[in-house]
């Protein structure tokens, strides 16, 4: 993942709700499969191997913050498991079978959180973060951003 995608990342996440924060997390899972697929196809296998492993943890932090108040959660818990051994499975055949059957389940359950995150009108997550608006001004080819730090920024006595 490249210093401009973390970026966009942290500020996607700074300025999110928990639903969107869900969708967030998605979005770097499927991030790091497009890059282990691209590192197999350049037969890199450290980096392959890496990217899968980034994806992998996605997946544990992702049952590890199941509330299983819930019975959904329950349902939620296999699906991630289930995904988890088909990665496993690519990782040790050098297959992207196994990440595209991860994929697949993995992108059902995205859209049902995109569904639920543009309903959720909730307030952000992180109170006191920089507003950032892009595209107010822009130079030859580019879009420039610009922040609005606040007098309140950070913390308060």
């Amino acid at each position: 993942m490249t210093d401009e995608m973390r970026k966009d990342f942290t500020r996607r996440l700074s300025n999110t709700n928990r639903s969107g924060m869900v969708v967030i997390i998605y979005d770097i899972f499927f991030e790091n499969i497009d890059e282990a697929r691209s590192y197999l196809a350049k037969g890199e296998k450290d980096a392959f191997k890496e990217s899968l492993r980034k994806a992998d943890a996605v997946l544990v932090d992702l049952r590890d913050s199941l509330n299983f108040d819930y019975e959904l959660s329950y349902t939620l818990f296999s699906l991630y498991k289930y995904a988890r051994e088909r990665l496993v499975v690519s990782l040790i055949k050098r297959d992207p079978s196994g990440m595209d059957e991860a994929c697949a389940v993995m992108e059902k359950l995205y859209s049902a959180f995109c569904k639920v995150a543009e309903a959720d009108d909730s307030a952000p997550i992180m109170q006191n973060t920089e507003s950032v608006t892009v595209g107010m001004t822009y130079g030859r080819g580019t879009l420039t951003e610009s922040c609005d730090t606040g007098a309140n920024r950070g913390f308060l006595a």
